[in-house]
């Protein structure tokens, strides 16, 4: 994890599915799920992982539908949802060590009224804000940076809806622009469709129905997130409850994924435009968008806050939700420094023009694909890494991810003995 410095102090990422707090060389993960036991509400994945268990004691609509409303139904003593947000930032501060100030990461779907309510309620603990960014305007920076990439669509799965933001490049900065709400495709909806594909399956194959009991349908609740990874990974994967084991394997969810990918198609702007994406989308099987599709890890949101701390902090009373951030240093080429006094350009750099087996050079063309399946794709000037079988390379030395940029002078290997580096040969 990425050290937090003082420019910055703590971040509070609050995408509800998995709201992150880092602070020092700490990180809080805490999903946005409460249950309420009868004397103490529970915060995150214990309340995540009673969810099947105690329905109508887990609410998981307090950060989505934040509000002075009442709550309804009703959870315990609190009032409202900003009741139950209130004690979520308290356990949040408490578990990351009591930062004094925090940058919060916000999405494009919080409206002007709830960010109002939320530092309000922040004024009441104690800890101040020192910016709140927009998460889309973080995700652009830094994946767009280096890249002739000046449009781009990022792709938020929420617990109850999936939010669909504009981006673009300009003037060495990345601007958030208008965000929709695609509601039915949430990470709740979607476990839920998986749970079902999956229990059917059980069913199939030993006749054990998962699903018939609230504690064996929780165990396979709680199985999904590395049921998927390993799937991605493998294929397949054989998950065990209750004794009862069945072999789940891409074709028994790929509906899901085409389902997905249907609607979500229908709403992008532009087929073949460049998608930032939440790691979860990168693993549904089936899941097929137009577009070139690069994954978001969260902690790489840290990455232009590190380099542009002090130029994005605000006063207390002047607190803005910022569309607009700085492309991050790290990896930026080909574009102006964002300061005035060093007006310089840095050339491009320029992708790898061969990949070098042996002794042998072959030419990369706009697609090139390996022996293992994974595929080399050229677009924009910039060399990724793609397909299932990427999860299976290693780049550097390093476990490669489906969307992975690539440059001159990588290696890239894997288990069954291919070994190649990436070259520019000049012509």
């Amino acid at each position: 994890m990425t050290d937090i410095d003082n420019s910055v102090g703590a971040v509070l990422d609050l995408h509800d599915t998995a709201i992150r707090l880092w602070h020092g060389d700490d990180c809080v993960l805490s999903p946005g799920y409460v249950w309420f036991d009868d004397q103490n509400y529970h915060y995150g994945s214990p309340a995540m992982h009673s969810a099947r268990r105690q329905p109508r004691a887990v609410n998981t609509r307090f950060w989505w539908q934040l509000s002075t409303q009442a709550l309804t139904p009703a959870l315990g003593p609190a009032r409202h949802s900003a009741d139950l947000v209130h004690n979520h930032l308290q356990a949040l501060h408490q578990g990351a060590g009591q930062p004094n100030s925090i940058t919060l990461i916000a999405p494009g779907s919080m409206s002007r009224e709830q960010l109002s309510l939320l530092l309000g309620i922040v004024g009441a603990l104690p800890f101040s804000i020192d910016a709140i960014v927009h998460r889309s305007a973080l995700a652009a920076a830094m994946h767009c940076s280096g890249t002739a990439i000046s449009q781009a669509t990022h792709l938020e799965l929420q617990l109850h809806q999936m939010v669909v933001t504009e981006t673009r490049v300009e003037d060495g900065h990345a601007h958030a622009e208008s965000s929709q709400v695609l509601p039915g495709l949430g990470f709740i909806h979607l476990m839920d469709k998986l749970a079902s594909a999956i229990a059917e399956q059980f069913v199939l194959q030993t006749r054990f129905d998962p699903s018939r009991r609230a504690e064996s349908e929780q165990l396979l609740y709680n199985a999904l997130p590395q049921l998927l990874t390993d799937i991605d990974a493998q294929g397949e994967t054989r998950l065990t409850i209750d004794g009862y084991q069945a072999r789940i394997a891409t074709e028994h969810l790929h509906t899901i994924g085409q389902q997905m990918g249907t609607a979500i198609n229908a709403q992008l702007a532009h087929e073949g435009r460049t998608l930032l994406l939440d790691p979860m989308l990168a693993r549904i099987p089936g899941l097929r968008l137009s577009g070139n599709a690069w994954e978001v890890v969260p902690e790489s949101l840290l990455q232009p806050l590190l380099e542009h701390g002090s130029q994005l902090r605000q006063g207390a009373d002047a607190l803005a939700f910022q569309t607009r951030v700085p492309l991050s240093h790290s990896i930026q080429h080909g574009v102006e420094s964002s300061d005035p006094s060093q007006n310089t350009a840095v050339e491009q750099a320029q992708p790898a023009t061969h990949l070098l087996t042996g002794h042998t050079a072959q030419a990369l063309d706009l697609e090139t694909t390996l022996e293992s399946g994974a595929k080399i794709i050229l677009q924009d000037g910039v060399l990724s890494l793609h397909g299932e079988a990427a999860t299976g390379v290693f780049v550097n030395g390093e476990p490669a991810q489906s969307g992975q940029r690539l440059s001159a002078g990588d290696r890239l290997t894997d288990s069954l003995g291919f070994d190649a580096q990436l070259i520019i040969v000049e012509r």
